[in-house]
């Protein structure tokens, strides 16, 4: 582990800690094992889904380095190095990047289009720039936007709202079954704020 790491690690309060381990695996820096237990070193990432492939637990000593499929994505995927940290993230996964259009077939857009007509008569949408937000339209006329913030975590804002109202835990939608799952949320949250 990173001195700057387990400094922060050591100094977090319990819900950064939460906070801090989260961070740290999005990043690449840590990887939580099927024990549960979150681990700094692995030799090789998977070339689909960029998760630590080939790994041996510090906790349960459960070691990873069969032929099997990925845990992140199921798959038999091209096994990428770790890259020493400093590499950017850019650097580190372009090898293998995934096909446009491939890896977040949906915008955010479209979760709008789907809550609005869940929502039926009266209820309208459209996309933000680029489909990154969406508008839902009340039957009032006031806009509720939703978005994603800059942690990754979906929100829904409406026109007199102090603050977001965050889908915090759901992911990006990669079929019309999963859409509907998360525009379902996003217009039971848009009908109780509005």
């Amino acid at each position: 582990m990173t001195d700057l790491l387990r400094t922060l690690l050591d100094a977090a309060e319990p819900n950064e800690d939460t906070a801090i381990r989260d961070a740290a695996r999005r990043a690449g820096l840590m990887w939580r094992c099927p024990c549960s237990w979150d681990n700094t070193a692995a030799e090789l990432l998977c070339g689909g889904c960029a998760q630590p492939y080939r790994w041996t637990c510090a906790h349960c000593r459960f070691d990873n380095e069969l032929n099997l499929p990925c845990g992140g994505c199921g798959r038999l995927a091209p096994l990428v190095p770790i890259q020493p940290l400093g590499t950017p993230a850019h650097a580190r996964y372009s090898l293998d990047s995934p096909e446009p259009g491939t890896e977040y077939p949906l915008a955010v857009s479209d979760i709008a289009r789907e809550a609005a007509r869940l929502l039926g008569d009266g209820w309208g949408s459209e996309s933000g720039y680029w489909g990154v937000t969406g508008q839902i339209h009340t039957p009032t006329g006031d806009t509720v936007t939703i978005g994603i913030d800059h942690a990754g975590d979906l929100y829904v804002n409406g026109p007199t709202s102090l603050e977001p109202v965050y889908l915090e835990g759901e992911s990006a939608p990669h079929s019309l079954e999963a859409l509907r799952a998360v525009a379902e949320l996003v217009a039971k949250v848009t009908r109780d704020i509005h």
